[in-house]
């Protein structure tokens, strides 16, 4: 998996895959001899010492040189192409941690949780892929970053542990004013994946975002993280009228949010249009029958959202979980 601007030091690369790189290497050397050496470095293009590395484990090996590694494998010890898939499959059970050169090594999932539903949720509604070089005062100049709004450092720190829990990664968190935060993470990987894989649109996301497939093809549980994530972003709670509010920029994405949370039981309203100083958002509210539902079934995690939640149940009658 690499972007389209191609550099061979920004390829994916697998960290903990050592002793089948050495148990491939091995078969070859014994069934090809002495001329592996050449072999090897003139299918991979690199210099002796870097196919070493990448055998012992000294350097991550990245992912398309694995796949070549496996290919020699195949045709020099004459292996099936299931015997094939099974080394393939193998590989990717084993390896947990992904770098690029001399990028930081992060952990990618191998699943969907309900706590990376929530983390791409959020992102969705109030974080971004910058895919520029953009200048920031505090941060530098940096490209492949993830940033996060928060209206809380109390929240800021909670969405922290969710990014060690899922990526063994830790953000970094900034006041920008009395009411805001910014959580930044600088990192390719991390970068790739969450657009490649989990569906988050790079750089500006107006007219790009839609409800990732991931989080289509997942359970009840994965699609009501989502919409929590979503919503502790960019949802409020108003107590007193009975209102829960889904409030976005983008209307192609509120109309299919809409529907979205439509096929989880909770209807709404017509979408409407709000004129604002920072420029038009459109929103809808559930139902107030709808309301119960969504409590019951929404795993909030902002406290102030929890808090209006906790409001609100008393309001219609819901005890709480």
């Amino acid at each position: 998996m690499v972007l389209s601007n191609y550099d061979r030091n920004d390829e994916i690369r697998m960290c903990d895959i050592s002793n089948i790189t050495k148990n491939l290497y091995s078969e070859i050397k014994k069934e090809h001899g002495k001329g592996i050496i050449k072999l090897t470095t003139m299918s991979f293009g690199v210099p002796r010492r870097t196919v070493s590395n990448w055998i012992n484990g000294t350097s991550p090996i990245p992912i398309s040189k694995f796949f070549q590694l496996i290919n020699i494998w195949k045709g020099v010890c004459r292996k099936s192409e299931d015997e094939k898939n099974k080394i393939i499959e193998s590989a990717f059970k084993e390896n947990e941690y992904f770098s690029v050169a001399k990028g930081k090594i992060v952990k990618l999932p191998k699943e969907i949780t309900e706590e990376l539903s929530y983390i791409i949720g959020y992102i969705i509604g109030d974080g971004c892929l910058v895919d520029i070089w953009k200048p920031k005062m505090r941060t530098g100049n940096f490209k492949y970053m993830i940033e996060i709004a928060s209206d809380t450092v109390k929240f800021a720190n909670k969405f922290n542990k969710f990014i060690n829990n899922q990526f063994d990664l830790k953000a970094n968190i900034y006041k920008t004013n009395s009411k805001c935060f910014e959580i930044y993470i600088q990192s390719k990987v991390l970068f790739i994946f969450l657009n490649k894989i989990c569906g988050i649109p790079m750089g500006k996301k107006k007219g790009q975002l839609k409800i990732p497939d991931i989080i289509y093809n997942g359970s009840k549980e994965i699609k009501n993280a989502f919409i929590a994530g979503f919503f502790d972003a960019d949802g409020c709670i108003y107590e007193p009228d009975k209102k829960i509010i889904f409030a976005q920029a983008d209307r192609m994405f509120l109309e299919e949010l809409k529907l979205f949370t439509e096929r989880l039981n909770m209807q709404s309203g017509k979408i409407s249009t709000r004129v604002k100083e920072f420029g038009i958002t459109y929103d809808f509210s559930l139902k107030v029958d709808s309301i119960p539902t969504f409590l019951n079934n929404t795993p909030l995690q902002h406290p102030n959202r929890i808090k209006r939640a906790n409001n609100m149940r008393a309001i219609v009658g819901v005890s709480r979980c």
